[in-house]
């Protein structure tokens, strides 16, 4: 039976993109996890709504949260403290910048973003305990509980395949922190990989170069077909938070190769993914990738079971509403 509570959940969003995102601009980590969760909390008719709007957003949430009783839960850091004290409910956060696991990173104006952050709030809602464990170094009396990417199994089964392309994913926005140019440059001659994505970085060469491809942006219904095709997926960020698109990778039976600042809630030591924790780690990438891609096929089953344990939507939710019951109901 899947879990719900009795108060009202009131889910704001940042207000920049829709959601769901439409049309070919499958992009906005926030809102494309705002929607799987929608979409789930749907499915078991918890109450909620959502208000996913920049201007007048504070009166929207006031009309609710007077009329019912409600749990406020904002995914957009810039708000929290905005909202602060304007409520009389609880008030949730969840960052999804890609600095909250790493508070190494936390210099200058980062810092203080998250100390404001975990001040305005009744409770932080991280999307790993790493998170949750950060925040209570900046506040110890903060409530914590979890609030992490899950995927609908049914989005990718109807597209997986017994055998991979041998081929390689590197999917998502082309920025300097997420190593695209680079890899591009270093590696495009001797690996077969595919790169897909909105062009953010002037390195990137918006073209085939070597064995790899650059294939132009895809919609979300091309992500859930195209993406099963591939052995392995890539993602060798700088820094990440919950990354979505590790997650749905598993979901569509894919290998990992990753950087270990981009493996937020992945296992260690599991035979399908390859993580490196510096570039020194690295001098065996291309025979790692190979290695990889040509063992996806085996490992499809381990790669599925640890996606249904561990990241399918019903799963992350009912971790989501067990954490709010605990504090809430």
């Amino acid at each position: 039976m899947s879990k719900t509570i009795d108060k009202k959940i009131v889910l704001v969003g940042p207000g920049t993109l829709p959601i769901p995102v439409s049309g070919n601009n499958g992009w906005g980590g926030i809102e494309n996890t705002l929607t799987l969760i929608i979409q789930e909390l749907d499915k078991r008719n918890q109450k909620y709504v959502l208000i996913n709007q920049q201007n007048n957003y504070i009166e929207k949430i006031q009309k609710e949260v007077n009329n019912e009783d409600c749990i406020v839960h904002v995914h957009y850091d810039d708000y929290a403290h905005e909202i602060k004290g304007k409520i009389n409910c609880p008030l949730v956060s969840t960052s999804h910048s890609p600095y909250h696991p790493f508070i190494p990173l936390w210099k200058d104006g980062i810092g203080f973003h998250f100390h404001r952050l975990f001040h305005s709030v009744d409770a932080y809602f991280g999307q790993s305990q790493i998170s949750n464990d950060n925040a209570l170094r900046l506040r110890k009396n903060i409530k914590t509980g979890l609030c992490r990417c899950g995927i609908p199994d049914s989005l990718y089964k109807p597209y997986r395949v017994e055998k991979g392309n041998g081929r390689s994913l590197i999917i998502g926005k082309i920025e300097e922190r997420k190593n695209q140019a680079t890899i591009q440059k270093m590696f495009g001659n001797d690996l077969d990989i595919d790169f897909v994505g909105h062009i953010a970085d002037p390195n990137f060469i918006p073209a085939n170069y070597g064995k790899s491809r650059y294939l132009g942006t895809w919609s979300r219904q091309e992500v859930f077909e195209k993406m099963p095709q591939y052995s392995s997926l890539i993602l060798l960020s700088h820094f990440e938070g919950d990354v979505l698109v590790v997650k749905e990778a598993v979901a569509a039976g894919c290998s990992l190769v990753l950087s270990s600042s981009a493996s937020l809630n992945m296992e260690s030591g599991l035979p399908f993914v390859c993580t490196y924790n510096n570039k020194d780690d690295m001098k065996n990438f291309v025979q790692d990738v190979r290695r990889i891609n040509l063992e996806n096929e085996k490992q499809k089953k381990n790669i599925l079971e640890y996606f249904n344990r561990k990241f399918e939507i019903t799963k992350t939710v009912d971790e989501y509403i067990e954490s709010l019951e605990k504090l809430y109901a």
